[in-house]
This record gives structure tokens, sequence and C-alpha cells, in this order.
């Protein structure tokens, strides 16, 4: 068997979604094998969740100061604002909503659009980094 045949049927046989435990048992075997034999693999997989586990610190962060900010100030949120404000994964929209929270006269007013085109904030919705 050549080994492009190999490769497609690990492939096929990884890719089987089964309740059978034998099944089961085989396939995650057949992961740990090749798992031992890539380490990078695994590093890489790695890495990926931690900074996933940094990304989601920084935006929890976040609305907890934009939060803050806003009850330090006697400005109410909605049921609808606080929605928004959990909703939000665009860490510039929640920095730019805590700038605005520095002085607006209502919640309504901190999470309102900018006053000034931020193309960071557009960067990020993207999912790019933006200009060096």
């Amino acid at each position: 068997m050549s080994s492009i045949a190999v490769y497609d049927e690990l492939i096929r046989f990884a890719s089987i979604k089964t309740d059978d435990p034998a099944i089961r048992a085989k396939q995650l075997r057949a992961v740990r094998v090749v798992l031992e034999n890539f380490p990078e693999v695994v590093e890489e997989s790695l890495d990926k969740e931690r900074q996933k586990g940094i990304d989601e610190g920084r935006l929890d962060e976040a609305r907890e100061v934009l939060r803050s900010v806003l009850q330090r100030r006697g400005l109410v949120l909605s049921s609808e604002d606080q929605a928004r404000i959990d909703a939000c994964t665009v860490l510039v929209t929640l920095r730019r909503w805590y700038g605005q929270a520095v002085d607006a006269q209502s919640a309504e007013e901190a999470l309102g659009p900018s006053k000034g085109f931020d193309c960071r904030e557009w960067f990020a919705r993207l999912g790019w980094e933006g200009p060096r």
C-alpha cells in the first residue's frame, strides 16, 4: 500500500463519527500514536489554546473595567446594554467604550459610536493586526 493510500485511509478512519466504543478506542489510539510522533502538533495546539485563554481573559477584564467605570459614575446599564457588553468580542471596542464612559452623560452615550473614525477597531473586527 502506498504512503498516500495509507494517509487517505488514516484520515477516513479518524473522521468516522461513531458511538461504538471499540472503534472509538482504536481512533484514540491512532491519534495518540500520531501525536507521539509529531510533538510539534501538540505544542501548536497548546499554543492556540493558551492564546485563546489569554484573549478571553483580556476581554473579561475589559468588560469588568467598563462596568466598574459606569457604576462609579452612576450610569445605569439596561439589560440590553449588559447583553451588548457581554456579547462584544472586540477588545478595541470595549476599550473605546471605556474611554467614552469616563465623560459620558449616560450609558447609552458611553456605548455609542465613536466620535471619530478609529481604524484599529475595523482592523480588529476583520481579524487584522493593522499597520505596523
